[in-house]
C-alpha cells in the first residue's frame, strides 16, 4: 500500500528557497521610486511582498518542525527519518494553498522562479495526510498490532483513537502544523479527528520509511500512550 502514495519530488525548502530568491528578483526588477509608481505597480509590488512574507514564514516553521518534530520522533523510535519532506508535507496545512494558488494566477508560466509543476506539488501538500494517514492506520490496525498482540504473553489493551491522538500530543504535532493563523485544535471529536489524522499520516510516513519493523517499534509507544492516560 505504501507504494501506492506517489508525490511529485521535489525538495521543499531548496524549491521555497529558490521560490523566494526569485520573487525578490522580481521585486527589485519591478520597483522604481515611489512618486513614478502607477497604482498597478504598487499593487502588484505589495502582492510579491506578500508572498514573499509567506514563505518566509513557511521556511521558518519547517525549520522549528527539522530542529524540534523529527528529532522527538527519531529518539523515541531509535530510527533515522531519510526524507524528512514527508513530515512536512504531513503537517501542511490548507491555509497554505490560496499563496501558492495566487502566484500560479497572477505569475506568467515563464516568469515563475521555479518550474509551475513544483508549485503545484507546494499547493497540494495539504492534500497528503488524509492518504498517508489511511496507510499508517491500515497497516496498524490490521498488520502490526495483531502480530504484537499474538506474541505477548498478557493480554493487551486495544490501541483507540485516542491513543493515536495522544502520540499526536507526545510529538507536539498539532502545535507544529504549517501553514497561516493556525491555532491549536479544539478541545472536542473535531479536535480528536484532526490529532489523529497528524498522528496516522506520521505512521505512514514511518511504514514508508522502515516498513513494518519501524511500525512495530511505534506500536510499543502507542501502548505507552494509552497506559499514560489511565
Amino acid at each position: 500500500m505504501a507504494e501506492d502514495f506517489e508525490v511529485h519530488p521535489i525538495a521543499i525548502e531548496k524549491t521555497l528557497t529558490e521560490l523566494r530568491e526569485g520573487l525578490m528578483q522580481e521585486y527589485a526588477a519591478r520597483r522604481v521610486p515611489r512618486h513614478r509608481r502607477s497604482e498597478r505597480r504598487s499593487r502588484n509590488l505589495c502582492t510579491i511582498q506578500r508572498w514573499i512574507a509567506g514563505i518566509d514564514s513557511l521556511l521558518a516553521q519547517i525549520n522549528e518542525v527539522n530542529r524540534e518534530v523529527i528529532p522527538a520522533i527519531e529518539t523515541d523510535l531509535g530510527i533515522t527519518i531519510h526524507d524528512p519532506d514527508l513530515i512536512t508535507r504531513v503537517l501542511a496545512d490548507s491555509s497554505i494553498q490560496p499563496l501558492f494558488r495566487d502566484i500560479l494566477a497572477k505569475l506568467p508560466e515563464e516568469d515563475l522562479p521555479v518550474p509551475a509543476n513544483d508549485l503545484y506539488t507546494l499547493y497540494t501538500m495539504p492534500d497528503n495526510a488524509d492518504a498517508l494517514a489511511l496507510i499508517g492506520d491500515v497497516t496498524m490496525r490490521l498488520k502490526v498490532l495483531p502480530e504484537c498482540d499474538e506474541k505477548s504473553t498478557h493480554p493487551m489493551e486495544p490501541v483507540t483513537a485516542a491513543n493515536v491522538a495522544a502520540l499526536c500530543d507526545r510529538w507536539r504535532l498539532a502545535e507544529h502544523v504549517i501553514g497561516f493563523h493556525c491555532g491549536p485544535p479544539p478541545g472536542d471529536e473535531t479536535g480528536q479527528q484532526k490529532k489523529w489524522i497528524l498522528a496516522s499520516a506520521v505512521l505512514g510516513v514511518l511504514y514508508r520509511e522502515g516498513g513494518a519493523d519501524t511500525l512495530r517499534r511505534a506500536a510499543g509507544l502507542l501502548r505507552q500512550c494509552g497506559e499514560s492516560r489511565h
